[in-house]
């Protein structure tokens, strides 16, 4: 999406956040509205632009949700938009969350941390949190890990001086692979006083090259031909694992080791500091914290919650997924299943009700069983069937008009916008066009 379109989408924004009230924007915080899926990013945009000091954290109750609205978002928001994934993976799996996952986590906590120390950062992509954050139920309740709350990423700039093998060492820490060639995230290689590397939370590898000690060039490459392609003044890397083994980590696996000896076969290997497929679904047997996402988030922030009845159905039933797991396995690998069994989530009513950051605002469905009576309800409808030519689009706009409703008409390029005004004005259809460089 380019700034134009950006801006066309910001503009309805604008003008949702100037009628404020209204439309359930600036209510007293633990308000609910009822905002139908169709508003619902114009509205948390327009929201998060009366709030220009503050974090949102946007809660949907499945992944799906979380990643049709932070993309909807990105095209009204004027601020940026992240989302933070869940685990693909469940307790006891032997498979691994995806590497760009457990790196996008780290990047963004990261960045959160970074925010809470310094608002006013800026370098590095370390600087403020996003203004807006979206996260499926799932992702909020998981705890982190201590090396997500404790990691510094690697910084390398241009012109700097770097240890490169101090950096090759800390790499493989961190779960990255040396490879021939750097194909995949994750993945690393090294050729004399050259590092390619593919980061965890980046969408292409980059090439590092030396002059000694000192950084002569940082660039993106292809990996198809391994010919750079842009250059770069610096790069940030992040962990492509989320559980990094360290002392207190080694400690605990040495003494489950004997505590629960059904488990020997994983603590031995991560009392050796072996990395190995599916480890981090073990966080919760190694680590007694239960920190997670909503602990990291800056000082000034809010929760928006989405679909609050069915978000707590889904977090119950994430609860009994896990129990359902360990009583598949208890038989297996003969432990005892008890009601006070390591879990990898959090309970949501514990969280929410210890939670340092405020609930803002309940978005309900409405209609659909969630409380929102006495809700403040936006009203929402679709444009039903598409029109089949100009003279049926400008009838139909002409009667939206006639209601006093101002309608907005977004399109993909500032050419097509421009064909529609053009076609609407010969029909006698007043319209103005928006674009990133004027009106």
């Amino acid at each position: 999406m380019n700034d134009a379109e950006h801006l066309s989408l910001a503009f309805l924004t604008e003008l949702a956040s100037s009628r404020g009230r209204d439309l359930g924007i600036g209510l007293e915080p633990g308000s609910v509205v009822a905002w139908a899926d169709q508003v619902r990013p114009v509205l948390i945009a327009a929201m998060a632009r009366t709030r220009p000091s503050d974090v949102l954290l946007v809660v949907t109750p499945t992944d799906t949700q979380a990643r049709v609205l932070c993309d909807d978002l990105r095209a009204y928001a004027d601020c940026e938009v992240a989302y933070f994934p869940s685990w693909e993976t469940l307790p006891f799996e032997r498979v691994s969350p995806a590497i760009e996952t457990m790196g996008e986590r780290m990047r963004l906590v990261a960045r959160m941390r970074a925010a809470r120390t310094d608002r006013d950062a800026t370098k590095g992509g370390l600087g403020d949190a996003p203004r807006l954050i979206v996260a499926p139920i799932r992702a909020v309740l998981q705890r982190l890990t201590p090396a997500s709350l404790t990691f510094e990423p690697l910084v390398i700039r241009r012109g700097s001086s770097i240890d490169l093998d101090a950096i090759t060492s800390t790499l493989v820490q961190w779960g990255y692979v040396r490879e021939q060639l750097a194909e995949h995230r994750g993945e690393f290689a090294r050729r004399g006083a050259i590092l390619d590397v593919f980061g965890s939370a980046d969408d292409s590898p980059v090439r590092i090259e030396l002059w000694g000690d000192d950084v002569e060039r940082v660039s993106t490459f292809s990996v198809n031909d391994q010919l750079s392609t842009s250059e770069l003044d610096e790069v940030v890397l992040y962990p492509a694992r989320e559980l990094l083994i360290d002392d207190s980590i080694v400690a605990r696996a040495e003494t489950l080791a004997v505590e629960e000896p059904w488990g020997q076969e994983q603590w031995e290997r991560i009392a050796q500091r072996s990395g190995f497929d599916g480890m981090e679904n073990w966080l919760a047997w190694l680590v007694d914290e239960e920190t997670t996402l909503i602990d990291v988030l800056p000082e000034r922030s809010g929760l928006v919650v989405c679909d609050p009845a069915y978000l707590r159905s889904r977090a119950r039933e994430l609860q009994r997924e896990e129990r359902e797991v360990a009583d598949a396995l208890a038989s297996t690998w003969s432990f005892e299943v008890s009601e006070d069994l390591p879990r990898l989530h959090v309970d949501i009513d514990a969280l929410l009700e210890d939670s340092p950051v405020e609930v803002l605002l309940s978005v309900a469905s409405p209609g659909l069983g969630d409380p929102s009576d006495g809700a403040l309800n936006v009203v929402a409808g679709r444009w039903g069937s598409p029109a089949t030519s100009n003279e049926q689009l400008a009838e139909r706009l002409r009667e939206y008009l006639q209601l006093d409703y101002r309608v907005v008409i977004a399109c993909d390029s500032v050419e097509s916008a421009t064909r529609i005004r053009n076609d609407m004005s010969a029909l006698a259809v007043p319209s103005v066009l928006h674009t990133a460089t004027g009106t």
